[in-house]
Parts: C-alpha cells; structure tokens; sequence
C-alpha cells in the first residue's frame, strides 16, 4: 500500500507539471494572438491613414491606431513582467497577409469597406481571446494586461461599429 501511495504521487508530480506547462504555454499563446491582432491593427489603420477615402474610417482609423500603439507598449510591460516564456514568432500568419494585402490592393470607398470589415473581425476576435485570458489566466502580469486592455478594444469595436453603421 506504501508503495502504491508512493506510485500515485509521482503520478500526480508528472501531472502537476504538465498544468504548470499547459499554463504557460497558455500565456504564450495568448500574447501571440494578442500581439498578431493588435500589430494587424497598427499596420491596416496606417494604411487607412493613406488609402481611406472617409473622414469618419479615417478617424476611427486614427483612433484605433493610437489605441494600438498604447496597446503595444502595455504588450511590452506585460512580457517584461510575466513568469512565462514570450519567444514567439512573430511574423503575421497567412490570414493575417492574406487580409493585409487584399487592404493593400484596394482604393477609396473600396478600402474603407474592407478595413472596416477586417478590423471588426480582428477587434471581436481579440475582444474574445482577451476575455477568456483575463478570466482563466494563471500569470498575474499578462492577466492584468489582458483584464486592462479589454476597455480599448471596445472603444475600437464601437468606433468601427458606428464607422460601419455610417456614421460617428
């Protein structure tokens, strides 16, 4: 009986560690999704900057873009702060150029159709990911950036939405 006792706490040992690396690798893999949705944000509303043919995307485009640069240094904080390994890559994925480029291709109202469309689906995405961290999260620095930032990305989802809807 000793020895099973002894059996069955190495057991939950190797399973304790597991949970602490399932835990980090989900802080990880929320600071990439976080990072790839705000650094989307930043270079699709610079190009609005340049490409948008509306005042109002063009505001709402600056807005969201100084959200996301303030957004990027709180990123920074986070990383700096947390107890988990952040090495990601990061490159965007395929779905993220893939919405760039078809950005990069289009002109005046075409462009702010299409802006507004991709940034509401990056803002509610993120908006959902940043929920579940800042619920379920276990390290205290990137649960707090996430818990913080959850504000900005509604400011951004509301001012795309009345963009959207035609009007500020």
């Amino acid at each position: 009986l000793e020895t099973g006792e002894q059996g069955r706490g190495v057991g939950d040992l190797r399973l304790e560690v597991r949970v602490d690396v399932a835990d980090a690798n989900a802080a990880k893999d929320f600071m990439k999704e976080a990072f790839m949705a705000n650094e989307f944000s930043i270079a699709a509303s610079q190009l609005a900057a340049a490409q948008g043919e509306s005042a109002d995307v063009k505001a709402a485009a600056q807005a969201v873009l100084d959200n996301s640069l303030k957004t990027r240094t709180a990123m920074v904080t986070a990383i700096q702060g947390s107890t988990s390994d952040m090495h990601f890559d990061q490159n965007f994925t395929d779905d993220y150029n893939m919405k760039l480029g078809e950005l990069k291709a289009a002109k005046g109202a075409d462009f702010d159709t299409k802006y507004v469309a991709a940034m509401g689906d990056v803002t509610d995405k993120a908006e959902g990911v940043f929920k579940s961290y800042a619920a379920t999260g276990t390290d205290e620095s990137v649960k707090t950036f996430a818990a913080n930032t959850l504000p900005t990305l509604a400011a951004n989802g509301d001012k795309l939405d009345s963009v959207g809807q035609g009007g500020n």
